[in-house]
């Protein structure tokens, strides 16, 4: 870090290591961007998806220079509707994302709009289905990893994805190709 360090980006949760950063983690960071007068930019789109019930802070809880960006895709299920979000407490970011999407984006379709608003109204109970989900997946990983005396992982924390390790002595590239 320095004073030409413009912006710090994060992914929290980790994708694929489903790694979540604690909340002294994250101020951690916002300290070291404060001792350098940057922004910290974090995706994330698997946040609420977590394996234990709590709130989960997000970089703009902690952080005036935080910027937070986030989708419909991943936590509520909704890849199809193509409809994601940024939110900062910077009005200055936030006007000049907003003046780009006019250049970028002539308009989103109503019915994507209509299913995200939706979706947004019954977020609790869509939450609760999707955390049970995950939940439940990440059961039958575990007890199928216990079994394999070939393979080993740090039980992820949150989301959808876990990173396996394996100590065949095989090139990754090329076992992915068996595996197909």
């Amino acid at each position: 870090m320095s004073d030409k360090t413009k912006l710090i980006v994060l992914n929290n949760l980790d994708n694929p290591t489903g790694a979540l950063m604690s909340q002294a983690g994250l101020q951690t960071i916002v300290d070291i961007a404060k001792s350098v007068d940057t922004y910290v930019l974090c995706d994330e789109v698997y946040r609420h998806l977590t394996q234990e019930d709590g709130y989960s802070p997000s970089i703009i809880d902690l952080y005036d220079k935080g910027i937070s960006t986030s989708s419909f895709s991943k936590v509520f299920s909704l890849a199809g509707i193509r409809l994601g979000w940024l939110a900062t407490h910077d009005q200055a970011v936030m006007k000049a994302c907003l003046s780009y999407r006019d250049y970028e984006t002539i308009s989103c379709g109503q019915l994507d709009e209509m299913v995200g608003t939706l979706a947004l109204k019954y977020q609790a109970v869509l939450l609760e289905r999707n955390r049970g989900i995950v939940r439940e997946n990440l059961k039958v990983l575990e007890e199928w990893v216990h079994q394999q005396p070939h393979i080993t992982w740090l039980k992820p924390k949150a989301g959808t994805t876990a990173l396996l390790y394996y100590d065949f002595d095989l090139p990754s590239t090329i076992f992915c190709d068996r595996l197909l």
